[in-house]
């Protein structure tokens, strides 16, 4: 999880686009899931979707969608 913010945070830091921004705070969401973190798992794969959306990556939107999904039958 730390070694995933770290990164996330770099990404944001040199600019890298909204398409690695979006993957960096999906797996910091998938991390807050799988630690029963539910509203920073929700608020996380919330973020990601309008990133990936901005990204114009449809794949990914809809992946972030499913986790969305998941989220909500906790």
């Amino acid at each position: 999880m730390d070694l995933a913010q770290r990164s996330t945070r770099l990404v944001k830091t040199l600019a890298l686009g909204p398409l690695q921004e979006g993957t960096g705070t999906w797996l910091c969401g998938a991390f807050d899931l799988a630690l029963g973190r539910y509203a920073d798992a929700s608020s996380a794969f919330a973020v990601a979707h309008q990133l990936y959306i901005a990204a114009k990556a449809p794949g990914l939107t809809l992946l972030m969608e499913g986790y969305i999904a998941i989220y909500a039958r906790f």
